[in-house]
């Protein structure tokens, strides 16, 4: 039974997931619908190890941390198509739309993640894993998903676990929004400056995006943002894929456009008890702690603490008064 949603007056944060019984097989026609190599997906030029053209790298500004891995970001959009942003905390992408995620420890690649649109509808998407040989030639596709790939501390999710995450948001869709991308990037990367002088986007954010608060404050409402609420939000779908955990607390950490006045305004504060000192402290002891001990967040795919990231929560928790 899920925990019901607690008075902010009395709020302990109880930042943990409600496992089901089992995440639910993704079928293997869906799985059919992306390539069975990564070759074939088209994130290469035919025949070479080049990066096809009309392949964009991005870099989201708040990242998702993946137990140390090295990440590259690439996203194919069709020709001429735009995204629809009338809701610009969730885009939606249009059909044929591929987004890629690689990891990589040690100089060597482990694994590259696709999502990939397969149809109109909100929930015609297709996520699936390749994992890469020892010889570093070729990715194939793994839907069971794998441990210490290559040695390294890594896990590879299976494809049901893949909605675990992206199950949770409207567009499906982490790290490529208005907030993630409203940032300074390395030349030729995709950013929300360059998306809007492309005219990509069908309706271009107006106002500032900036994050509220001290440096402390921003880093931290980031770090949430991009770790944890994609499950802990207000706003996840009814008709998404199969998810394989219900968050136990009414809790919302996933930032909002239009809710960016000010550090109160964000949905992490007016949700978490606003300006109380204990349950963010409880939310930063959860990301410290490690994978084998009851409560440690997030419960899937993260093997290593990120020290970074929990020194982030506790420098923003010893600033709040007492």
């Amino acid at each position: 039974m899920r925990t019901p949603a607690l008075a902010l007056a009395g709020l302990t944060l109880l930042l943990g997931c409600d496992p089901v019984d089992h995440c639910e097989a993704v079928p293997q026609a869906t799985l059919d619908l992306a390539a069975p190599t990564l070759a074939g997906t088209g994130l290469y030029a035919a025949g070479t190890a080049l990066i096809a053209p009309g392949v964009q790298p991005y870099t989201p500004r708040f990242e998702l941390w993946a137990d140390g891995a090295q990440k590259q970001r690439w996203i194919s959009l069709p020709a001429g198509a735009r995204i629809d942003t009338s809701d610009m905390d969730f885009w939606q992408f249009p059909s044929g739309t591929k987004i890629w995620k690689e990891f990589s420890a040690g100089g060597r690649r482990l694994e590259t993640r696709l999502l990939q649109k397969t149809g109109d509808g909100r929930g015609d998407w297709v996520a699936v894993s390749y994992e890469w040989n020892d010889a570093q030639t070729e990715a194939v596709q793994a839907p069971k998903g794998d441990t210490h790939v290559l040695g390294a501390t890594h896990t590879i999710p299976s494809a049901e676990q893949c909605w675990a995450c992206h199950g949770h948001v409207a567009s499906s869709v982490l790290g490529f929004s208005a907030i993630q991308l409203n940032h300074d990037a390395p030349a030729g990367e995709v950013t929300l400056a360059v998306l809007v002088d492309g005219g990509v986007l069908t309706s271009p954010p107006t106002g500032s995006l900036e994050l509220p608060g001290n440096p402390t404050e921003q880093a931290a409402l980031g770090y949430l943002h991009a770790n944890c609420g994609h499950c802990h939000n207000a706003s996840r779908p009814s008709n998404a894929p199969p998810r394989c955990y219900n968050p136990l607390s009414a809790t919302d950490l996933l930032l909002r456009v239009a809710k960016l006045g000010s550090t109160r305004e964000t949905p992490t504060y007016v949700t978490t008890g606003h300006f109380a000192q204990a349950p963010f402290s409880s939310l930063a002891s959860r990301v410290s702690r490690p994978s084998s001990q009851a409560g440690a967040m997030p419960p899937l795919a993260r093997q290593v603490v990120d020290q970074q990231g929990a020194d982030t929560l506790n420098a923003w928790v010893s600033q709040m008064p007492k």
